[in-house]
């Protein structure tokens, strides 16, 4: 008599492990820890096989039946039923090597692997995650333009244009790879470059006059804050490193004998060796700092969280506190008014763009060498600290030049 699920949860298990058949050759197994297994044997060539089906109940008596029938049907075309399966297991397997979340995976552990810094990183997995809910899934090689701009164009609704933008290049990234390693012919991504809403990017804000610039540096003399914090701004204005350098900065970085920060690659956004020059007054201020220090470790250690960098909106709230606008200048701010006053002051270009850490965009001069133009930055970042202080000095008898919080 063919199985009802009655019958089924009614089978108690025995010493021994045992079956009990349905029809067609469909039977379900059980086992001495009661565990219920379906079975499907069958003749093919003359020879008795036998493959599993699933376990009972996830695999009901329907679904189990459903695919006897199905293996019946390989068996009246001459097809081996657990050959066809394990072809057909094979093929899901390449699928998801093939898939766009198995690849763009891919290509995320290869930028870990290449040394790309934990802030492109993190960027990187936020931006997968607007592309992977909906693409995912899908054979790269199967998806086309208008389904990839219809997932940019959900988080352009949103307002969020420059993001967008930002999540296209990164699929066209992904793309390419896939293209690279045999897996897809071509770009989608590519063929949308008109068809976003091309997002007006502004500058991050920054002084720029010598004299307002004077006025900024005398108003973070007063911060009554975390000496730490008032001392950061203030290196952050001397050596215009990029924020993020400074706050994951380590105290063994710095060679105050030699007067030189070397900040290891994982520590800079380009993910590369980078040199600064210090003044005799940023050594004495990293003296300073090291003095009241948070962390033994990092430069700019919480004081809430031991061990963790202070906040990367740190800066810019203590400029706010000291009344500096976000529209008036920003803690990134200050590699736009040095780069902006140093030109001014006919400064090589290429010490200032090396010292930026910026690449040429001729090839042959942007081969990076960290110590490159090393004797003229050093002169240059003094002259740069001397030329502060008397801006400082300027300013704190014109503080007015730095607008104030109304």
């Amino acid at each position: 008599m063919p199985l009802t699920d009655a019958k089924i949860r009614a089978l108690k298990p025995a010493d021994t492990l045992y079956r009990v058949s349905d029809s067609n050759g469909l039977s379900i197994e059980v086992t001495p820890k009661g565990d219920r297994y379906w079975r499907f044997r069958y003749r093919f060539n003359g020879k008795a096989q036998m493959m599993g089906l699933g376990r009972y109940p996830s695999v009901s008596l329907k679904k189990a039946r459903s695919k006897r029938d199905h293996y019946r049907e390989l068996l009246d075309e001459g097809l081996n039923p657990s050959l066809e399966r394990q072809t057909r297991q094979q093929e899901l397997a390449q699928l998801e090597q093939s898939s766009f979340g198995s690849i763009a995976t891919e290509f995320l552990r290869k930028r870990e692997t290449e040394g790309a810094a934990p802030a492109t990183l993190k960027k990187l997995r936020a931006l997968l995650r607007l592309l992977l809910p909906d693409l995912a899934p899908l054979p790269i090689q199967e998806i086309t333009a208008p389904q990839l701009l219809q997932v940019l164009r959900a988080t352009e609704s949103r307002g969020k244009h420059v993001v967008a933008t930002e999540a296209r290049a990164l699929a066209g990234r992904i793309f390419r790879y896939a293209i690279a390693t045999g897996r897809c012919e071509q770009d989608p991504s590519y063929m949308l470059r008109e068809a976003l809403v091309t997002p007006r990017v502004k500058g991050y804000a920054a002084i720029r006059e010598p004299e307002a610039f004077g006025a900024l540096l005398a108003r973070i003399e007063t911060y009554e804050g975390d000496t730490l914090i008032k001392n950061g701004l203030l290196l952050l204005a001397h050596t215009f490193v990029r924020p993020g350098q400074l706050r994951l900065a380590q105290w063994e970085d710095f060679d105050l004998e030699a007067a030189l920060w070397r900040a290891p690659a994982d520590r800079t956004k380009m993910s590369r060796f980078h040199i600064t020059p210090l003044s005799s007054q940023v050594v004495c201020l990293i003296k300073e700092m090291h003095r009241n220090k948070a962390d033994d470790t990092l430069v700019m250690g919480s004081r809430v969280k031991p061990g963790h960098p202070i906040s990367d909106m740190t800066f810019n709230k203590a400029l706010r506190s000291l009344g500096v606008m976000g529209d008036v200048h920003v803690a990134h701010g200050f590699r736009k008014s040095a780069s902006t006053m140093l030109n001014e002051q006919e400064y090589n270009y290429d010490w200032i763009e090396r010292q930026l850490d910026h690449v040429s965009q001729n090839r042959i001069r942007g081969i990076y060498n960290a110590a490159q133009y090393l004797q003229g930055r050093t002169r240059m970042m003094q002259e740069w600290s001397d030329y502060l202080d008397r801006l400082k000095d300027d300013g704190t008898r014109a503080n007015h030049l730095v607008p104030a919080a109304e």
